[in-house]
């Protein structure tokens, strides 16, 4: 499936699921907040081109274009804060903010770069409900990398 084909497909899926009998009525779509729908679709293609570099280095490989590894993690977190500067109030931007951990304490083993992250976020977004509610906790997360990193030093 070529890229173009797999975002006109990303655009037309419904976001709320409840079951497969459900799986595209209007109903169920209609329950869906709008800025959270098209921050979804937005994030959705983000993630496609960030692992489009990943498909063309490794065509074969058609289970790991799926998954963490191939994002590129050079990019990802200057790409996940812009998008939560487009849509701080959205529930979506808890994915974008698993990306900046995995990208930043996982892949590349920079966790103090994530807590730096999380700390400007929560002071240039002070009213966001989401990001009030989630970011301690990925900063919890970042601080126990980082201290787990110093005590194996």
């Amino acid at each position: 499936m070529t890229f173009a084909r797999y975002k006109s497909e990303v655009l037309e899926q419904p976001l709320y699921i409840e079951n497969e009998k459900t799986f595209g009525d209007s109903a169920v779509v209609a329950k869906v907040d709008p800025s959270d729908r098209q921050a979804w679709q937005h994030l959705v293609l983000l993630e496609i081109d960030l692992k489009a570099a990943y498909e063309k280095r490794n065509p074969k490989d058609l289970d790991g274009y799926m998954s963490e590894k191939a994002l590129d993690v050079k990019r990802v977190p200057q790409t996940m804060q812009e998008f939560i500067a487009k849509y701080p109030n959205s529930f979506v931007v808890t994915t974008a903010l698993a990306h900046i951990e995995y990208s930043l304490c996982d892949a590349q083993n920079k966790a103090t770069q994530a807590i730096q992250i999380y700390d400007k976020l929560a002071a240039k977004y002070p009213n966001s409900e989401v990001l009030k509610e989630y970011l301690p906790q990925y900063k919890e997360r970042a601080a126990a990398k980082l201290s787990s990193k110093v005590a194996m030093l």
